[in-house]
């Protein structure tokens, strides 16, 4: 999938009035980034709830078709383990002239780090059969 090659962060404190049908997202932290997203703390609706906010870029609208199969399946998926990270909304928009689109998914924030890290930390003592 093909994302945009630089674009600045969202601010700290910078709140986004509906993201699918929750309100009142905004970002407490920026969290890291990768090659295709970067992904924030953020608190969200009525309660302040504490989430996670996963936003790509991409460049055209067969990008867009891609990542929105994505989060299809998280969203069919939700409710299906415990063991797979918890959608929670999602939106796409157009985010300049050139054809570009904003893609924002709320989730659970998962506080212990990403999966990657806790598998680097295992990489001598491998993970058992049971445990994977």
């Amino acid at each position: 999938m093909e994302s945009s090659d630089t674009v600045d962060y969202i601010p700290i404190g910078y709140t986004y009035n509906f993201i699918g049908n929750t309100s009142g997202v905004k970002i407490i932290q920026h969290i890291s980034n990768g090659g295709f997203a970067q992904v924030y703390k953020v608190s969200y609706g009525i309660n302040n709830a504490i989430g996670c906010l996963k936003r790509v870029i991409v460049k055209n609208k067969q990008a867009l078709n891609i990542l929105r199969a994505e989060v299809d399946c998280m969203r069919i998926l939700k409710d299906n383990s415990a063991h797979i990270v918890t959608y929670i909304d999602s939106n796409a928009s157009r985010f300049d002239s050139n054809g570009q689109y904003e893609v924002l998914v709320l989730m659970e924030l998962c506080e212990k780090g990403s999966l990657i890290d806790y598998m680097n930390t295992r990489l001598t003592n491998r993970f058992s059969e049971n445990e994977v």
